[in-house]
């Protein structure tokens, strides 16, 4: 009887393992990690951006927008200078690939799929990777 007992046992704690492991499977799936990076769309434009396939010309050109982003950015009561910085220099990311894609706003299926593809693309994340490379003033604790 104990036999029974250990057995129902364990087929109780395989079937919570299974679960377990079946809820792990469908996280990574909802969380589309790429390389580090929200998706595949997210790391297509980052590895674009760091001039990877462009040159340090490209990776030069981003990154001096970012330093302007951060030093035109200012913080307010509900927002610090760093996510201000961030949101906008992830809106001018976008604007300018969308610019820069002659298909954008055309009738095609390779209009449909780049901006699909541009769509999934997390700005705000490489916003944020670029920032993390510019000078930044000390802040002052003097508060008014």
């Amino acid at each position: 009887m104990s036999t029974k007992v250990a057995s129902k046992q364990s087929k109780s704690e395989m079937a919570a393992r299974i679960k377990e492991l079946e809820a792990e499977v469908k996280q990574l799936r909802e969380s589309k990690l790429y390389n580090g990076h929200a998706n595949y769309e997210t790391w297509a434009m980052s590895m674009h951006l760091d001039g990877n396939y462009d040159g340090e010309g490209t990776y030069h050109h981003f990154q001096e927008l970012a330093q302007e982003h951060y030093d035109s950015a200012e913080a307010t009561s509900y927002a610090s200078r760093d996510d201000n910085a961030r949101r906008g220099l992830a809106d001018a990311l976008k604007e300018a690939m969308d610019d820069g894609c002659d298909l954008i706003g055309q009738c095609s299926v390779y209009s449909d799929l780049m901006s699909a593809a541009l769509s999934e693309v997390n700005w705000y994340d490489l916003a944020e990777n670029l920032l993390e490379n510019v000078e930044k003033e000390e802040e002052s604790s003097d508060e008014e």
